[in-house]
């Protein structure tokens, strides 16, 4: 009985509180509001989908191109190289490279690859807001909401459009605390190709790190770390197969072995690229965990600073990045309408 008391008490002042704060013809307006929201969130969680499919999609090609890199490593150019190499420190991991970038793919490729991946869910969500506004403001443009004390942007498609833009910007502070991590400001003004570039460079140093390539090498701008990691990505493979062995083999078919493990390194670099490292995943999920819940103050501090530090290095994958893009937009998307309709009026 008394659970059911409390309960109910509970209940009655949420309750309360929402029909007593908030005027009856902006209550109104946020039902017809909520329905569109729920919509516009359940598409642009869809629209990951296909971003990742763009990166899969890069990989299977490559992987058909896997035979046709193996021949030039055992061709005549190729035991020239790998000889000549023997003498002059350098030489075969150069012809190695550029029929890696001849057969396979460039690092200016695969950083535009993540990059488009992004920019296509970027762009699906500002359009899905653009059609957002454009329902909210058919719906309530005649209603009494869109009079001079409650929201006359209402009236205006691209006044709206304006308001909804720097409300996002306002909000920014309410959402990063109540999601518990870093929003950034480009994450509500969605500038093009800057969320993008950073991805992209986060993710390459994270490339870099797991194939054994050391983080002082990697200069700055977009794309850099993925640069850095073509190379990498090269002298895996040929550690991996042990080129020289293979190459000093008879008897059976030392193309299609180099060609499996090219494969097999390919397929490790898209699960790094998609998935992140393994462990890293559980690593930030505890950390968080830890900033909230950890009874100290100090340990919850220091939680929130690793949980900062694994978002940032690009561990945890395109996956996450583009998941975070989803749910963040969605969260400032719901703030920023709520305290519009609900809280303000426009100035």
């Amino acid at each position: 009985m008394t659970c059911g008391v409390i309960t109910g008490l509970l209940l009655t002042a949420i309750v309360s509180q929402y029909f007593l704060k908030y005027d009856p013809e902006r209550r109104k307006a946020w039902s017809t509001v909520e329905p569109h929201l729920v919509e516009t969130a359940k598409a642009t969680e869809d629209a990951q989908d296909p971003s990742v499919k763009i990166v899969r999609a890069f990989f299977d090609r490559q992987r058909g191109n896997a035979r046709a890199f193996a021949g030039d490593m055992l061709s005549w150019g190729g035991k020239w190289a790998y000889a000549k190499g023997l003498i002059y420190n350098g030489s075969h991991e150069q012809f190695v490279q550029e029929c890696f970038r001849k057969h396979l793919f460039s690092s200016e490729e695969l950083s535009s690859t993540i990059q488009t991946s992004v920019d296509r869910l970027v762009n699906e969500i500002q359009s899905q807001e653009n059609q957002l506004l454009v329902k909210i403001q058919a719906d309530l443009s005649g209603s009494d909401l869109a009079k001079p004390q409650y929201l006359p942007a209402l009236a205006d498609p691209e006044r709206l459009r304006n308001v909804y833009d720097d409300m996002l910007i306002q909000v920014l502070p309410i959402v990063s605390r109540d999601m518990g991590i870093t929003v950034s400001r480009e994450m509500a003004s969605f500038v093009d190709g800057e969320i993008a570039s950073v991805i992209v460079i986060e993710i390459g140093a994270s490339l870099a790190s797991s194939f054994g390539i050391s983080g002082g090498i990697l200069g700055v701008g977009a794309g850099t770390g993925i640069a850095t990691f073509g190379v990498g990505l090269v002298a895996a493979i040929i550690v991996d197969m042990g080129l020289d062995w293979v190459m000093s083999q008879r008897g059976y078919d030392p193309e299609s072995q180099i060609a499996k493990q090219v494969i097999a390194t390919l397929d490790t670099c898209e699960s790094y690229i998609l998935s992140g490292k393994p462990g890293a995943y559980q690593r930030y999920e505890n950390a968080k965990w830890n900033a909230r819940w950890d009874f100290r103050s100090e340990r919850r501090e220091l939680a929130k600073e690793k949980a900062r530090a694994i978002e940032k290095s690009g561990d945890l994958g395109l996956r996450h990045h583009l998941r975070r893009l989803h749910e963040v937009r969605a969260r400032l998307r719901e703030e920023a309408l709520k305290t519009l309709i609900l809280k303000r009026a426009d100035q």
